[in-house]
C-alpha cells in the first residue's frame, strides 16, 4: 500500500511539474513574440505593401483581417475585442490616437518606436482604416 502511494504521489508530482513547466516556457514564448513580433508573412512585406507590412507586424496578435486572436487574448487575459482593430471603436478613433499607441503602446502592447519607421506607421494606420467587421 505504501508502495502504492508512493507511486501515484510521484507520478502526481511529476505531471504537476511538467504542466507547470510548460505554463512557464508558454509564457515566455508570448511575451518574447510580443517583444520581437514575426509572423510567417514577414517575407512578404515591403515598403510598398500595407498589407505585407500589417501581416509582418501585427496580424499575429490582431488577426489576418483585424478580428483580433482568440489564443493571443486568451493567454494575455484580454478580452478578445481588445485586440480587434476592425471594431467600430478603433474605426473611430482618430489617426493621432492610433499613432501614440503604435509608437508608445498601450496596456499590453508593446511600443513599435524605434522598431517601424514613420512612415511605415502611416501606413499601418492607412491600412487599419481599411479593416472592417
Amino acid at each position: 500500500m505504501f508502495i502504492s502511494f508512493c507511486n501515484k504521489f510521484f507520478w502526481y508530482s511529476t505531471r504537476k511539474i511538467v504542466t507547470l513547466f510548460f505554463m512557464k516556457i508558454k509564457k515566455i514564448i508570448v511575451g518574447l513574440a510580443l517583444l520581437f513580433p514575426v509572423s510567417v508573412f514577414a517575407a512578404g512585406a515591403s515598403a510598398g505593401d500595407e498589407a505585407g507590412l500589417y501581416k509582418a507586424k501585427c496580424a499575429s496578435c490582431h488577426g489576418g483581417a483585424g478580428e483580433g486572436s482568440a489564443k493571443i487574448a486568451k493567454m494575455l487575459k484580454l478580452d478578445e475585442a481588445k485586440l480587434a482593430l476592425a471594431s467600430a471603436k478603433t474605426q473611430k478613433a482618430s489617426d493621432g490616437a492610433l499613432l501614440k499607441v503604435l509608437l508608445e503602446g498601450k496596456e499590453k502592447m508593446p511600443s513599435y518606436k524605434g522598431k517601424i519607421s514613420d512612415e511605415e506607421a502611416k501606413k499601418l494606420i492607412q491600412y487599419i482604416r481599411t479593416l472592417k467587421k
